[in-house]
This record gives structure tokens, sequence and C-alpha cells, in this order.
């Protein structure tokens, strides 16, 4: 699986996307998935008065320089997405948000892979898995029910618990 591919999984999970931001927030980098969840939801505005309006705000938030989460973009694509902006439209961040997207991916996302914050994520979501299973009445082996028991304890202590603030 590419790298490219599996952040887009995590881009798409709402719970691993919530780690992935808290780990940029701790390297100072999060105004990159900022600026791409940003995007996505302008392409899906409906009415041009809608886009116009959310077009200028991310324009201002992001691509300024000296915004305040100003976004690490080569001067070719802020000249486009400043010449975008005299008729802003779905496409108007579109190469941006292409260069953020391999920003992230070549630059903070292996370090996210071995992070403990994800080991911490990957490790919740197994044994939420694991009860899940359990609920619904599936089989397991005798090691299979001393690891119930062990998620079952961790759960209810709330170890290793990955709900951000």
């Amino acid at each position: 699986m590419s790298k490219e591919y599996f952040l887009n999984c995590i881009l798409r999970d709402d719970n691993a996307r919530t780690i992935f931001l808290q780990f940029l927030r701790k390297r100072h980098c999060a105004e990159n998935l900022l600026f791409w969840l940003e995007v996505e939801d302008y392409m899906k505005l409906e009415t041009p008065e809608e886009q116009e309006a959310r077009a200028r705000a991310i324009f201002e938030q992001y691509i300024l320089a000296d915004s305040p989460f100003e976004v690490n973009l080569s001067h070719k694509l802020r000249e486009e997405v400043t010449a975008g902006m005299l008729h802003p439209s779905r496409e108007t961040f579109t190469s941006a948000q292409k260069s953020i997207f391999l920003l992230l991916v070549h630059g903070t996302f292996d370090y996210f892979l071995r992070s403990d914050l994800y080991k911490m994520y990957k490790e919740n979501r197994d044994i939420a898995g694991l009860l899940t299973a359990r609920k619904r009445g599936e089989s397991f082996t005798r090691g299979d029910d001393e690891a119930f028991e062990l998620a079952a304890a961790a759960v209810a202590a709330n170890k290793g618990c990955c709900i951000l603030s």
C-alpha cells in the first residue's frame, strides 16, 4: 500500500485524522492539514456566492504571505491561486491542495506512523475491534480470551485512551 493511499485512508477516518492533527500540532505544522481540510469542505460548496466568500477566507488564512496559518507553497503555486481568486471555482485550490498533500506524505507522515500517538491509536483500534467481535459472540481461542480480558481491563481502566482535547 502506498503512503499516499494510506494517508488518504487516515484523512477519511475521523478518529485517525484527529490523531494526525494532534501530532501535527505538536510538530508545529497543523496548518497543512487544516488547509487540506478547508479545501475539501470548499469543494463541496454549491453556489458561487458561497465559494467566493469561502475562497477569500481560505486565501487570507493560508495563502497570503504572513497570513496566520500560511502554508508552504512554491511561488508559482501561490501566483496560480492568487490568479484563481479573480473568479473562484472548485478548482481554485486544487494544485495547492495536491502540493500540501504531498508535503504531508513526504514531510511528516513517516514520523506520524512511528509516533507513540499513532501506536496508541492503532492499539486502541485493535482493542475496540476485539471488543466488538466479542459482543457479536464470535468464538475465541484460549489465547484470544486472555487477550479479550486484557483488552477489557485496559478499556475499563481507560489506559492508553486516545480521546483528544
